[in-house]
């Protein structure tokens, strides 16, 4: 395992020991009809977004994330709403559930010419950053409720 992967597996288990959910935050980010995800190679896409750090709000690490990943400004940004999930997890051989709350942000950039950046080992090389239509998520068979957000996501005033 990578050690970028090492790294958030144990903030992860971390989190769970301690009976903390651990906060995601993820951008719907907007350019006219399209929408700017993350897409690996086994087709799985993505809205670009990651951990919050220890000691950090959200609004704060949605904007690092947002520059980390794509190398992005963002010109306008506003709160959408939140999602309470879990996933299951492993670290060093122990498995449990990951218990998260995801803040979700709709954003637009200050340039749409943006390339896959990340951290040290966040990415294998295999992701790439495309602008997709809610129609082209629809083929990509995303879920019904993020479709549904990304459709809401239009009524957000920036």
């Amino acid at each position: 395992m990578c050690n970028y992967f090492q790294e958030k597996s144990k903030f992860y288990y971390n989190n769970y020991i301690n009976g903390k959910l651990t906060q995601k935050v993820s951008a719907i980010i907007r350019n006219g009809d399209k929408f700017l995800m993350l897409i690996n190679k086994h087709g799985r896409v993505y809205n670009v977004g990651g951990s919050v750090e220890a000691c950090e709000k959200a609004n704060k690490a949605i904007l690092r994330e947002i520059k980390e990943e794509t190398g992005a400004e963002v010109s306008k940004i506003k709160y959408f709403t939140k999602l309470y999930y879990q996933v299951e997890w492993e670290y060093n051989g122990v498995k449990f559930p990951n218990k998260r709350v995801e803040y979700i942000y709709v954003a637009e950039l200050k340039d749409n010419n943006v390339h896959i950046k990340g951290l040290k080992d966040e990415f294998l090389n295999s992701e790439k950053l495309n602008w997709f239509t809610l129609e082209e998520l629809k083929d990509l068979k995303q879920s019904q409720r993020s479709i549904d957000l990304f459709r809401k996501s239009h009524k957000v005033i920036l």
